[in-house]
């Protein structure tokens, strides 16, 4: 974060010219790393090499996807390449579940 230096009521802009453009120039410079992660135009992150949230959305008009502390949400077709565990704590998930894939037509069942 940019240590940006005060500059008092009392002092005159002549003087205080030189930490004004110091504290530009320490703007500019957090301003270069904030867009070199985060492209201001297409809103693409990129560079990241970990993130922390409370929760990851991801929306295109309506919620596709959403995980958070109480589980995942999944509102879009899936495709998965690796395997999918499923851990069931409840019997009535379970027959639910099976209700759904009867209605469905199934290429593959994991």
């Amino acid at each position: 974060m940019a240590n940006i230096t005060e500059i008092l009521g009392t002092d005159s802009v002549s003087s205080s010219r030189p930490t004004i453009n110091s504290n530009f120039e320490l703007l500019n410079d957090e301003l270069a790393s904030v867009t070199a992660l985060l492209n201001p135009v297409t809103g693409v992150l990129s560079g990241l090499t970990s993130a922390t949230a409370q929760q990851l959305s991801i929306v295109d008009g309506t919620t596709l996807f959403v995980v958070n502390t109480n589980g995942a949400t999944v509102a879009t077709a899936a495709t998965f390449l690796a395997r999918l565990i499923l851990v069931v704590q409840s019997s009535s998930l379970v027959l639910l579940v099976l209700q759904q894939m009867q209605q469905q037509t199934m290429h593959q069942v994991f």
